[in-house]
């Protein structure tokens, strides 16, 4: 089930869409593994790589609108470097709520030491 969002970069409404989809997307246009990326980004106080939140944030966008340009420094060139990182919270937000379990388990499993 995709979730799209309106996300306002610099001023203007950007649409985007997550699902399932988008780690296929992401490495097709990018070719790299997008859950190896995220991992690399909470690990031990290295810095941040804008790059890989730039590249969820354009394939998610692709993904809601395919007019945009197919090369992403196009797509960047619209948007100041902080109306991207200020999005960029809600663009995550988008991708959590995706990756977020719809239901809680129906049976409540039983540690294997506890009789």
């Amino acid at each position: 089930m995709a979730i799209t969002k309106i996300i306002t970069i610099d001023g203007s409404e950007v649409p985007m869409k997550a699902s399932a989809a988008v780690p296929r997307l992401y490495r097709d246009k990018f070719g790299r593994d997008l859950y190896k990326d995220l991992f690399a980004l909470g690990g031990n106080g290295a810095e941040i790589d804008y790059r890989v939140l730039n590249d969820v944030a354009y394939v998610m966008a692709k993904y809601a609108d395919e007019s945009i340009p197919d090369d992403p420094n196009v797509w960047f060139d619209k948007f100041s470097l902080m109306g991207i990182i200020e999005a960029m919270p809600q663009i995550m937000d988008l991708w959590n709520l995706n990756t977020k379990a719809l239901s809680a388990p129906k049976k409540k499993r039983i540690p294997p030491n506890v009789k």
